[in-house]
């Protein structure tokens, strides 16, 4: 974390630079402009300084950045599954630390940042002490793994069936 945020000097514009954290007085919800894909967020700098725009995947970023890191007991592990042409499969990943975000919300930290590095879309399951497994935000209700792989499963199926029709 180095106290900078990236974001652009436009609406539908590309990237234009990084800022700092501590300039930040205010981010509020832009009207929606034709021919300008997707939600767009405009930052108000302190004094007289230009504001910003951030597009969904900016503001993301932005909301998910760590303000206070927390320790976990080292049985928390974040646990990932999918399904390719060898099988089903899952990942697991120990969790360091619980981290308190920009936008209030607590995400797990692996050795690959918060929510093991993962864009925001992607479902991040942790695997509790007991064995059980706690659905992040963007995550179906699992219970158990073996419920995951028939998940992943069923979701390969319907992918190959897909391509096969088409």
């Amino acid at each position: 974390m180095n106290g900078l945020f990236e974001a652009a000097d436009q609406v539908g514009g590309y990237t234009t630079g990084q800022f700092p954290l501590a300039d930040i007085e205010s981010i509020s919800t832009c009207a929606q402009r034709k021919g300008v894909p997707g939600e767009w967020w405009i930052v108000r700098r302190r004094g007289n300084l230009d504001s910003v725009y951030l597009s969904e995947t900016l503001w993301q970023s932005l909301m998910r950045r760590p303000v206070q890191l927390m320790p976990v007991n080292p049985t928390y592990s974040i646990i990932r599954f999918g399904c390719d042409g060898e099988g089903a499969w899952t990942m697991s990943e120990q969790i360091l630390a619980w981290a308190l975000c920009y936008d209030g919300e607590m995400r797990p930290v692996t050795r690959d940042g918060v929510d093991a590095g993962l864009p925001f879309w992607d479902p991040v399951y942790i695997r509790m002490p007991d064995g059980t497994l706690d659905a992040g935000p963007h995550c179906d209700r699992i219970n158990s793994l073996e419920e995951a792989m028939a998940v992943a499963r069923r979701e390969w199926d319907a992918k190959q069936a897909r391509e096969v029709q088409a």
